[in-house]
């Protein structure tokens, strides 16, 4: 059924400037939207509900979303902003201990932003199934951030290796680790998810390198 359009007064559109409490009320709306899109899904989900998890009217949630879609799509541009910022912190990696500390690093950083959304794994399938403007967003995602990871991941990789093939094979790792403990509770602590990720990930980029000579990473 679609969705009954209202009238809108002072609708926000893209780079609109909203005041502290407008944000404050925007910020409500998505995070209830998160809440909403992960126990319902993208096709299920109800303004109603966003608004009543929110605590506040439909009419007020017009004020700064034309629709659902349109708060789907700012939480995409979050979610684009994250993964970005994430692949952005790594430090270029390399055969030794210096390099092992900044895959970890990065490690860490990457599963705080894949833990953060991964609740919200079915609405963002269900926008890849639609001939809509969010097709394909997934696929861009991950280019760009492969490639950002592959920039530093050139020196010291076999020969045979392509950095940026190699970079996202790193991002589907930990993209399926951070789903498979969210969906099955594995219950280990958060050091030694990290330290064994980083452990395997160093593994894989430099076969030809024991970690164990690696060095002492001290804490991330």
């Amino acid at each position: 059924m679609e969705e009954r359009a209202l009238t809108r007064r002072n609708a926000l559109g893209p780079g609109s400037v909203v005041g502290d409490r407008g944000q404050q009320t925007q910020r409500r709306l998505m995070d209830a939207a998160v809440r909403v899109f992960a126990r319902r899904g993208l096709h299920a989900a109800r303004i109603e509900e966003i608004t009543a998890g929110a605590g506040v009217s439909r009419a007020a949630f017009y004020q700064y979303f034309d629709g659902k879609d349109a708060l789907f799509a700012e939480l995409l541009r979050e979610v684009e902003h994250d993964v970005v910022e994430a692949a952005s912190s790594f430090r270029e990696a390399s055969p030794d201990r210096d390099g092992y500390v900044a895959l970890r690093e990065w490690i860490e950083t990457y599963l705080a932003v894949a833990n953060k959304w991964n609740p919200m794994l079915k609405a963002f399938i269900e926008s890849e199934s639609l001939e809509g403007r969010h097709r394909g967003f997934r696929e861009r995602l991950v280019g760009d951030a492969g490639r950002l990871i592959g920039r530093r991941l050139r020196g010291g990789l076999p020969a045979a290796a392509n950095a940026d093939i190699t970079a996202v094979a790193l991002l589907a790792m930990l993209d399926r680790f951070s789903y498979a403990s969210f969906t099955y509770e594995l219950h280990v602590d958060h050091a030694t998810v990290v330290e064994t990720l980083a452990f395997v990930s160093f593994r894989m980029l430099y076969p030809g390198v024991d970690p164990d000579d690696r060095g002492t990473t001290g804490t991330a």
